[in-house]
């Protein structure tokens, strides 16, 4: 049995002091690590000396621990801890009654830690809600001249009426979220799934978000056609619902069905949660680090990929987003 991630939380990779990365070194993950490398023989048992440092005695115990669960060649002295190893542990026994390498003590050092970094990082105060701020950007949008392009990695930090903007119809919508972002203080998921790296495309938006089936559209869903999407700024019905679209210059209002190849509305998730909008495939990928294998899949699936199609049989004023 595994203790669970909540009971055992990650919250940063350590290593000892001075290392090149700039990675932490002292904290009550090193405490926790510590009383679990005792516990499985690779450290002495003398709690009353330890402290929060990672230091060079645990550096060696965890790289000899790492080498022997097979995370490093034999020999290495990579003592660093991530990810991967912490899960390793969490799944860690010890003894012929198979008790928890990370005990309960460890447990409550890292639910600790964990509660100290939430609240060192929680978002800045919200100056307005993240609706009003994306219907501003595509209220700001429409009509300016920006320069329609399928380039990636797109600037995803752009203003909606700067000077020089370029962009297609998955970019804008990529762009607009990551605005709302910065305006609200909100931390709504890249709807690409790239985390605002700049990539991504209609594909890319369209896949594993839940479909809007109940006609009432609100800001930020997205409407799907073929090899294009829209986002919606102001909510409403398929009547009354405004949808931003620029796959053709300049950026514009539309209405639901002012295409023939309308096929759904998606709306992707307000907070980070993976589980909620990735598909089996992007689990599974994500689960075994090779989302980039996963990516070149979807690429080759999808046909072009740098940005989305560049004409559209369907529209006389080609959306070419």
């Amino acid at each position: 049995m595994t203790v669970p991630a909540s009971e055992a939380p990650f919250i940063e990779p350590y290593a000892k002091a001075g290392n090149p990365n700039g990675l932490k070194s002292k904290g009550n993950t090193a405490l926790a690590v510590k009383r679990a490398m005792a516990h499985l023989g690779f450290l002495p048992w003398e709690p009353e000396r330890w402290d929060s440092q990672w230091n060079e005695a645990l550096n060696d115990a965890v790289a000899e621990w790492k080498a022997k669960r097979g995370l490093v060649p034999a020999g290495s002295s990579d003592g660093s801890w991530g990810k991967t190893a912490h899960d390793m542990m969490r799944g860690t026994w010890y003894g012929a009654d198979h008790k928890e390498a990370f005990d309960g003590e460890s447990q409550r050092l890292l639910k600790e830690e964990k509660r100290a970094y939430d609240e060192a990082h929680k978002p800045p105060p919200s100056s307005g809600s993240w609706e009003k701020h994306l219907t501003a950007f595509c209220e700001q949008a429409i009509g300016e001249p920006w320069d329609y392009s399928q380039n990636r990695a797109i600037d995803v930090t752009v203003d909606p009426n700067a000077d020089s903007v370029d962009s297609d119809c998955s970019g804008s919508v990529i762009q607009a979220f990551h605005y709302a972002n910065r305006k609200s203080g909100q931390n709504v998921p890249d709807p690409s799934k790239y985390g605002y790296a700049g990539w991504g495309n209609t594909w890319d938006d369209e896949d594993g978000h839940p479909k809007v089936t109940n006609g009432q559209y609100k800001v930020g869903d997205l409407a799907h056609y073929d090899g294009h999407v829209c986002l919606c700024y102001h909510p409403g019905n398929a009547d009354t619902a405004d949808w931003f679209s620029f796959g053709s210059e300049p950026p514009s209002k539309r209405k639901l069905y002012y295409r023939t190849d309308f096929k759904f509305v998606v709306r992707p998730p307000r907070s980070p949660s993976p589980d909620t909008y990735e598909t089996t495939f992007e689990r599974l990928t994500r689960s075994l680090q090779i989302w980039k294998l996963q990516r070149l899949v979807l690429f080759w699936k999808n046909g072009k990929r740098r940005g989305d199609p560049a004409s559209d049989p369907y529209y006389v004023h080609a959306d070419r987003g």
